[in-house]
């Protein structure tokens, strides 16, 4: 899927790695930062100025009823 995002999105990256044999399995691997995009993969320059990223990542809906 290909979109567009908001400037404040919350964004995580998935976890990966191996999990703990007991528990809960841990879900999320950080924060994901639109600014340094050296945490994402680099997949191919578009044009002079537009890089395109890719990475799993899951997006975090809050409740717009909720006061932060």
């Amino acid at each position: 899927m290909i979109g567009k995002l908001r400037r404040d999105a919350h964004l995580k990256f998935l976890y990966t790695g191996r999990q703990k044999g007991r528990g809960r399995h841990r879900l999320y691997d950080g924060k994901v930062d639109l600014h340094q995009p050296e945490s994402l993969e680099f997949v191919a320059l578009v044009e002079k100025d537009i890089k395109l990223y890719t990475a799993l990542v899951w997006s975090v809906i809050s409740n717009p009823d909720e006061e932060s």
